[in-house]
């Protein structure tokens, strides 16, 4: 696999109108894309791309499962939940594009949160588990045209799948493993045992197909962690991990955090029930019931996540210490000015996979086109000039006269891209600098230090918001419970 400093897709136009501008994360089945969208009128909206591995494409399991998320997603309409762009298929990879969010995720704040010493605020962290089951509530109790719930199932929620932005707003992501009634592929074979063990409810690893209280329980294991700073079900080997799933009973939450809200500990330990009978009936009962124990009313609780985040988010050397890229980083690389994209004198782009000429997904939109190229080359070859145009520059006429008396006998150049324009250059010339290395998305690569991280790996999972946060401070509005 290339790695960021060369990929061959950084600067490139995919499915004709997204720009890719920064790799952010890559696992062992996929690669994560920072991108933008360009439209008319100098328009950019930043979005992520996911991408199977040029390698992996013939795969068909795989491309079936990469599919079968997308139409899942496709579903999916809510606040609280990162939400599909595009999905399509080019030169026989497959891309899907997602909105994308200006922050971090749950995981990596929460661990990032630890190493300062800290534990996560109450308050907050209740505040993101009601988001988190009022998305799920929509997704379990969603009908289909034909009226009939399609019973969509997460199956993997965990904090490397809650997405937290600058602004305090939170986005559920990564439908990879979901299961839906109306898609049954073997991704959603009950006999496969898929997920984050150290999150996953008791019965599934009874071999029980998967259903919303399953979900529930991942929900208050979440929370428990983010409150005591711990996932006791977590052990080194997968082995243990199960063990302690099947038999152990987390410690009381007021025993670890006595300051929590009177009853929030018996909220827990209904929601952690190894019997799914004996936990409550849906994501909405289990919400209105963290509602009811918080001892603040929502909108504090909003402004509290929100002004936490911001704290936190905004600070270097939080990317610095995760070793991740800066948001403020990131944001850059999405709103900069096209740098140089290499073109070959024959007129085509390197890109990984099968490219055509003629495809104009793989020309990006201020590339030079063919017939230009030719005519640069042929201009050369008959009068052994080389013309060029410098960007924001007025060429003198005396300037111009030096330079084509030097190159009178040179041979025809290379022609690269720079801010837009046409460049006489040498054929040596080098592209644009490395991007930074660097990510904010959740991805099912192992991380570096990660203390919960499970060694089963798929192809990383990214997500996103509509929009872009201010870069002031968050003004006054109500928070989402």
């Amino acid at each position: 696999m290339s790695s960021p400093d060369n990929d061959d897709l950084i600067g490139r136009i995919v499915l004709g109108r997204y720009r890719i501008v920064h790799r952010l994360a890559a696992g062992g089945m996929g690669v994560i894309y920072l991108a933008r969208s360009e439209g008319a009128k100098g328009f950019m909206k930043p979005v992520v791309i996911k991408r199977i591995l040029p390698h992996l494409v013939g795969d068909e399991a795989l491309v079936g499962m990469f599919a079968r998320e997308a139409r899942i997603m496709s579903n999916l309409s809510h606040p609280g939940i990162v939400g599909i762009v595009d999905f399509a298929e080019e030169d026989g990879a497959y891309l899907m594009v997602l909105e994308y969010v200006h922050g971090f995720h749950l995981g990596r704040w929460n661990r990032y949160i630890r190493r300062t010493g800290e534990l996560f605020p109450i308050e907050p962290a209740i505040h993101v588990v009601i988001s988190v089951l009022d998305a799920l509530h929509y997704a379990h109790t969603l009908t289909g045209p034909d009226g009939e719930p399609l019973r969509i199932v997460h199956r993997d929620i965990s904090p490397g799948n809650v997405l937290i932005d600058t602004e305090g707003r939170i986005k559920l992501t990564d439908f990879g493993i979901a299961r839906m009634r109306t898609d049954k592929t073997a991704a959603s074979d009950k006999r496969a045992l898929k997920g984050t063990f150290s999150y996953m409810a008791p019965e599934l690893l009874k071999m029980v197909e998967p259903s919303p209280k399953s979900d529930l329980y991942s929900c208050a294991v979440v929370l428990h962690e983010i409150l005591s700073g711990k996932n006791e079900f977590y052990s080194k080997d997968v082995a243990s991990t199960a063990w302690r799933v099947l038999e152990h009973v987390p410690t009381p939450i007021e025993e670890v955090r006595p300051e929590v809200p009177a009853g929030l500990g018996a909220v827990l330990r209904k929601a952690l029930a190894k019997a799914p009978e004996d936990r409550y009936a849906d994501a909405a009962e289990f919400a209105n019931a963290l509602r009811r124990a918080r001892a603040v009313s929502p909108e504090e609780a909003g402004m509290m996540l929100a002004e936490f985040a911001w704290r936190d988010f905004t600070k270097a050397d939080m990317a610095t210490s995760l070793g991740v890229a800066d948001l403020s980083s990131l944001d850059r690389k999405w709103r900069q000015s096209t740098r140089r994209l290499s073109l070959r004198p024959s007129g085509r782009l390197s890109l990984p996979g099968r490219r055509r000429r003629s495809d104009p997904a793989t020309i990006p939109t201020a590339a030079v086109t063919p017939s230009i190229t030719e005519r640069v080359g042929e201009l050369a070859q008959r009068k052994g000039v080389l013309i060029g145009v410098a960007v924001g520059l007025v060429i003198v006429g005396a300037a111009l006269l030096a330079m084509r008396r030097r190159l009178e006998d040179a041979p025809p150049p290379g022609v690269i891209l720079v801010e837009g324009s046409v460049a006489a250059v040498g054929l040596t010339a080098k592209s644009a600098a490395p991007p930074e290395v660097g990510s904010i998305v959740s991805t099912k690569a192992v991380e570096p230090g990660q203390p919960n991280a499970d060694t089963s790996a798929r192809a990383p999972s990214a997500g996103i918001v509509s929009g872009v946060s201010s870069h002031g401070r968050p003004a006054n509005r109500s928070g989402r419970a």
